[in-house]
């Protein structure tokens, strides 16, 4: 199995939060409004970041992540709309 850090997209990734747990002093809260903004571009929402694992446990816990940011039905994801 290839490791994340095998795709340039995943390595990117790792060093973000790796700068991240060092310099934001609510990393969790940080991580939330990250997601939300990313569910937020997306046409079906938050729902976009859990479809390709719909049903196991990482999906659901994103989804929960989520849902404590944005709403269970993404109620205030237009909060996290850019522009």
């Amino acid at each position: 199995m290839a490791r994340i850090t095998d795709t340039p997209h995943g390595r990117q990734a790792v060093d973000a939060l790796k700068a991240a747990v060092a310099l934001e002093g609510d990393f969790p809260g940080w991580l939330a409004a990250i997601l939300a903004t990313v569910a937020a571009s997306q046409p079906e929402g938050s729902y976009t970041l859990i479809e390709g694992r719909p049903g196991s446990w990482e999906a659901a816990l994103v989804q929960r992540l989520l849902a404590g940011t944005v709403g269970e039905g993404d109620e205030y994801l237009d909060s996290y709309r850019e522009g």
